[in-house]
């Protein structure tokens, strides 16, 4: 059982890992991280999203809608490499975030 995150709005499961968001638009959002097996929990795995209320993983990278600062962040699945502003306006009132082959 993973607990100690709350407000959370979306779950991926990706390279072994359960991915969350808890968010509503504050610089203070965040994403949260824990193994397949409810162990290495990391409730502030990335920090400092603003908005974000989606995930999606091409199984290299996490992504991720931050809707109030109008782009889509991105970080390898380690957590390394984080940019907020992955791809620039490109995320005002967006449902979410979809990864194929060769597109976000």
């Amino acid at each position: 059982m993973i607990s100690g995150s709350n407000n959370v709005q979306n779950v991926l499961v990706a390279g072994g890992y359960i991915y969350w968001s808890t968010s509503f638009g504050s610089p203070s959002d965040k994403i949260g991280r824990a193994a397949i097996d409810g162990s290495d929990i990391r409730p502030d795995f990335i920090t400092g999203v603003r908005g974000g209320d989606d995930l999606a993983s091409d199984g290299t990278y996490l992504y991720w809608n931050e809707f109030g600062a109008n782009s889509i962040g991105r970080a390898k699945l380690d957590g390394t490499s984080v940019n907020h502003s992955f791809v620039n306006g490109a995320a005002k009132n967006s449902g979410g975030v979809t990864v194929t082959a060769s597109y976000i």
